[in-house]
């Protein structure tokens, strides 16, 4: 009889394990979404292709993983008036990592001014709408904006 116990007490219990792991499982859902922003401009197709990986929890819809993928646009100007473009490669990681943990609501808040090409306005063009600090590239706010306009194509797919 205290065998049975035993072995009843053993399994309720891993059945009780298995569930709350099941339910737990249930309420952290992850999806991945693509986006792409890109723009012609002076014979060059400007752009960037992203993957992210959105996380559903209890307080809203997170941002985990964005990852940026490889296309034939160009991401960055070649080097040209005082324009380096290892300043967008040596950041490029940091910026992405600023994503992570960041709420949908928040990024698809956040607004890039562009011109009549689609191509996003720069610091030194009227109009210029400062998206966010955490979110740009100093020096390299182009390719910040475009990055940010690929998430948010990204995200309005969930």
């Amino acid at each position: 009889m205290k065998k049975r116990f035993k072995l009843l007490t053993c399994a309720l219990a891993s059945a009780a394990c298995i569930a709350s792991a099941s339910a737990l499982g249930g309420c952290l859902k992850t999806k991945t979404v693509s986006g792409e922003m890109h723009y012609n401009s002076w014979g060059t197709e400007y752009g960037i292709k992203v993957e992210v990986v959105v996380q559903n929890d209890k307080k809203g819809d997170r941002i985990r993983k964005l990852t940026v993928v490889e296309s034939d646009y160009v991401e960055a100007s070649p080097a040209m008036n005082g324009w380096d473009p290892k300043v967008w490669e040596d950041n490029l990681q940091t910026l992405l990592t600023a994503y992570r943990g960041a709420y949908v609501a928040d990024i698809l808040a956040l607004d890039v001014a562009t011109g009549s090409s689609g191509a996003p306005l720069t610091t030194g063009d009227a109009g210029f709408n400062n998206f966010g600090g955490e979110y740009i590239i100093t020096d390299a706010t182009l390719g910040s904006a475009r990055l940010l306009l690929a998430v948010q194509d990204a995200l309005s797919k969930l």
